[in-house]
């Protein structure tokens, strides 16, 4: 075999694999045209796609095919360092929880996700809901808290807080504890709107209730994106709630990570145990059907795709922040001459850290301004107005006040981007920013061992929601 023929063999291989990596990570799973993109389909693509480059491969020079060649191996091997360092970093982060929940087993204090309600998913869809009818209670620290933190005397004077938690889970997987039927507002987001870690009767939901006089129906989901609380929305106002309407919507959209929550439309389904699939599994031909959507799945672009990845641009350096008293921590820790010690969510900080061009060059983006679409078709058809607000991130309200910590930025540019977002919808919006900014109780409005609200939080936004028509 000439060097020539051989250079041509060995492009066609490499520009095929790099074919078939491509068309498993972009359209395996999915319906194009009306089709499904089965495993099947995606290996005739392959072969066609592989004859097809065989021809073209012919027609190059040999010095043009090595070229080509040395392009399709750095980018085959390219992927498959990104895709392999992202899933090395995944199972590191899923051996630290493993860690955490042996730890826990040694822990006589309840840890909040012992209590916290399960989830469920009622349909095929990407959102969940917490499983119906249940009453949960304890008493414990907040979401930062592990056992080793106990041995910080500065932790446990000064940070950690022992709190009893009620959380009401009705009929329809919400925590609530009025019928759905009774209420004409309904709040819609994420933790923030759910009242997470607050016990119930002091959630800025239950505080607005009482200072208007007119129940609030809670539909926030704890870890959702706006993308997911749409698909929820839509949902129970379709199925699952005998008919019930809201005349407004407060929905809640938070600062932190509502850019690096997942959009996904849909679900990943386990695989069909009956038919074709079922019988070669385990076998050489399932490993082979098995394979695009493998690839799919532990892909970075794939998992990208499907909005699973969170684009934490950058991070909080490491250093005398990560630990104190020699207690070695996972959250920061920062101290500020009015407030103390408090520490604070690196995730959240590095966020409010970014300039414009995170959000508008953020790949989520876009489904961002999707799901406001989808709402404003949903308020026309059923006939409610939306009032539009962002909750900051701790970091966002309090930076200024520990300078250690790295500070956010002037503008709030994700708040503002949601903001004009809103008004281009044609939704109210209100400012929550300037209210918890200018407060000058004196008091933390933020749990210093959990980055959400605390009482004296929540009361701040009810009120300011209160003086809204």
């Amino acid at each position: 075999m000439s060097s020539g023929t051989a250079t041509r063999w060995l492009l066609a291989v490499a520009s095929t694999t790099l074919w078939g990596y491509f068309v498993s990570v972009v359209f395996q799973g999915r319906r194009i045209a009306g089709i499904s993109v089965t495993a099947v389909v995606v290996y005739a693509l392959v072969a066609v796609g592989g004859a097809m480059l065989w021809v073209l491969a012919g027609r190059l020079s040999d010095s043009r095919r090595r070229d080509v060649l040395a392009s399709c191996v750095s980018l085959l091997f390219g992927f498959l360092v990104i895709d392999t360092a992202y899933s090395v970093r995944t199972n590191l982060q899923l051996n630290r929880r493993a860690a955490e929940a042996d730890e826990r087993v040694e822990d006589a204090h309840v840890w909040h996700q012992e209590i916290f309600p399960r989830s469920y998913y009622p349909s095929d869809r990407a959102f969940t809901l917490y499983k119906p009818n249940v009453r949960v209670e304890g008493t414990m620290y907040g979401e930062f808290y592990q056992r080793r933190m106990l041995e910080s005397p500065t932790l446990v004077q000064h940070v950690l807080r022992l709190r009893r938690l009620v959380y009401t889970i009705d009929g329809n997987g919400l925590r609530n504890r009025t019928d759905i039927h009774q209420s004409k507002q309904w709040a819609l987001g994420d933790s923030y709107a759910m009242g997470y870690s607050t016990t119930e009767g002091l959630t800025w939901t239950d505080r607005l209730g009482e200072l208007t006089g007119q129940s609030i129906y809670n539909l926030g989901v704890s870890g959702t994106s706006p993308g997911v609380q749409v698909q929820m929305l839509d949902y129970l106002l379709r199925k699952g709630t005998d008919g019930a309407r809201p005349d407004r919507l407060l929905w809640m959209v938070f600062e932190g990570n509502d850019l690096e929550n997942s959009y996904a439309g849909r679900r990943a389904l386990p695989p069909s145990s009956a038919g074709f699939r079922a019988a070669v599994d385990g076998t050489l031909i399932g490993d082979l059907l098995s394979l695009p959507s493998t690839i799919r799945t532990r892909s970075i672009i794939g998992r990208a795709l499907e909005g699973e990845i969170q684009f934490a641009r950058g991070a909080v350096a490491a250093g005398d922040s990560y630990q104190i008293d020699g207690v070695p921590l996972v959250t920061p820790i920062y101290r500020s001459d009015r407030f103390g010690y408090c520490m604070f969510n690196p995730v959240h900080i590095d966020v409010t850290t970014k300039g414009q061009d995170y959000v508008l060059s953020h790949p989520n983006r876009p489904r961002l301004d999707e799901s406001f679409e989808r709402m404003k078709s949903l308020s026309k058809e059923f006939g409610f107005r939306v009032t539009v607000m962002v909750a900051p991130s701790a970091s966002r309200v309090h930076g200024r006040d520990f300078p250690q910590m790295p500070q956010p930025t002037a503008e709030p540019y994700f708040i503002r981007y949601v903001e004009d977002l809103a008004k281009r919808s044609g939704f109210e919006t209100v400012d929550l920013l300037g209210p918890l900014s200018a407060d000058t109780s004196g008091e933390m409005l933020y749990y210093c061992d959990d980055h959400h609200w605390n009482e004296r939080g929540n009361d701040v936004v009810a009120h300011v929601l209160a003086g809204r028509p």
